[in-house]
């Protein structure tokens, strides 16, 4: 007999992390919160149908909103300003990581003040994971 398991998530945190592990874990971001927002609401369904006394109280769990929300943001959060690194004639990784720390300066997800050299640190659902944004910029063109 065999069982077989599926890690669907996939979430990766190496010594060193790169433009990969950065878009796998932003991938994963997603399916986590897509299954926390399905698997919760089909909780509470249930609980409805069978007149379950509950509150919102009995469902609190981690979210990761705020991570997607300041990945994917318009024109402040951190894909936005990659791109707008990646189409400026001068735009390069250093510039990236200037900007993270000037325009998203205290995030509870990203932190910026310790930053030295191009590496941030994003707190994601699954762990704090310290990127190296080198060649950011010529990975996402």
């Amino acid at each position: 007999r065999n069982i077989s398991i599926l890690d669907i998530f996939g979430f990766e945190h190496f010594k060193t992390n790169h433009f990969e592990q950065f878009c796998i874990n932003y991938a994963n971001e997603k399916l986590q919160g897509h299954f926390n927002e399905f698997n919760f609401s089909l909780e509470i369904q249930e609980y409805q149908r069978e007149n379950v006394q509950w509150s919102y109280d009995d469902f609190y769990f981690q979210t990761n909103t705020k991570c997607i929300e300041l990945i994917e943001a318009k024109r402040i959060g951190m894909l936005a300003l990659l791109d707008e690194q990646c189409i400026m004639p001068n735009g390069n990784d250093e510039t990236y990581c200037t900007k993270l720390k000037n325009e998203i300066p205290e995030h509870p997800h990203l932190y910026t003040a310790k930053m030295r050299g191009m590496k941030f640190t994003l707190k994601h659902y699954a762990a704090e994971v310290v990127y190296d944004a080198e060649v950011f910029c010529f990975k996402n063109k």
